[in-house]
């Protein structure tokens, strides 16, 4: 793998991209959750930090806030007309000190643009409805697994969830096929529809090499590019992982640290073939493989 430093950007957690633009993504930020740029500056920054075009906060943050762990585009468009198809993120860990945690919950937001001004409006939750069972989603009983909390990701047929398994040491991941967003049931505090997945929604499943402290990921070419890892000098080596679904295990492992990459590893999205990467304090690379 070749890595090439080209610009910074806001950082903080996952990026996704859309036409000409990529949306950068924070857990928590006064000026808004998410910093979205021209694909074009970060391209022509010569390693500086372009000035976002806009900064927005997720809808209905107060309500149910999403860590934005993993976030994607899918591919379905909310309504006719639409410039963008529906943006999904995870809630993650944000409630793990309280008694509802969230486990598993992923949000599908509607997004909206004028002009340089985005906005979004939460449209569906989707939740996995087996996350205490300790044959599938969870090793153990109660909170005693590390980051029972889940990712997710979509490729062309399947939403995928996957998450990290302390006892047996391994990451399971669950293909499903792509709810729609007027699936569910209505959920009153949120408004919106609540689509649960159950142990027989799964299309498949399937267990991979321990993924330690999973971060952001994305699809490519059928294939799941999961990062993983905290700074150099942690306990978690900072890391790539390329898994492939169609032949149910892990392609390739790649530390980030033989690679001159030392920080906590954040955001991966591909634009066409061109893989974008931000490492924790927002250092933007492309990645050739």
């Amino acid at each position: 793998m070749k890595a090439t430093r080209i610009a910074k950007v806001a950082s903080g957690q996952d990026i996704t991209i859309f036409g000409k633009y990529l949306f950068d993504f924070i857990d928590r930020d006064s000026r808004g959750n998410c910093a979205v740029y021209k694909i074009d500056d970060i391209l022509s920054a010569n390693g500086e930090e372009p000035m976002p075009i806009c900064r927005f906060t997720l809808d209905k943050r107060d309500l149910l806030s999403t860590h934005n762990n993993a976030v994607f585009f899918g591919k379905e468009y909310y309504e006719e007309g639409d410039e963008f198809p529906l943006l999904y993120s995870n809630v993650y860990n944000n409630y793990q000190k309280c008694e509802e945690r969230y486990e598993g919950v992923c949000c599908a937001f509607r997004i909206k643009r004028d002009g340089n001004e985005f906005s979004s409006e939460l449209v569906q939750t989707i939740e996995i409805g087996f996350v205490n069972d300790t044959s599938l989603w969870k090793s153990a009983p109660g909170n005693e697994d590390i980051r029972p909390y889940g990712n997710f990701a979509m490729d062309e047929e399947h939403l995928y969830a996957f998450v990290m398994r302390d006892k047996t040491h391994t990451t399971r991941y669950f293909a499903f096929d792509i709810p729609s967003s007027r699936d569910g049931v209505m959920d009153d505090r949120l408004g919106v529809k609540r689509k649960i997945l159950y142990p027989n929604d799964i299309k498949y499943s399937f267990d991979c090499e321990y993924h330690n402290g999973i971060q952001g990921a994305c699809t490519h070419g059928g294939k799941i590019y999961s990062v993983e890892g905290g700074c150099c000098g942690s306990t978690k080596t900072p890391a790539l992982r390329i898994i492939d679904p169609s032949k149910r295990e892990q392609e390739k492992y790649i530390n980030f640290i033989e690679h001159g990459i030392l920080e906590e590893p954040e955001g991966i999205e591909f634009d066409g073939e061109t893989c974008y990467y931000v490492a924790g304090h927002g250092d933007t690379y492309i990645l050739e493989f």
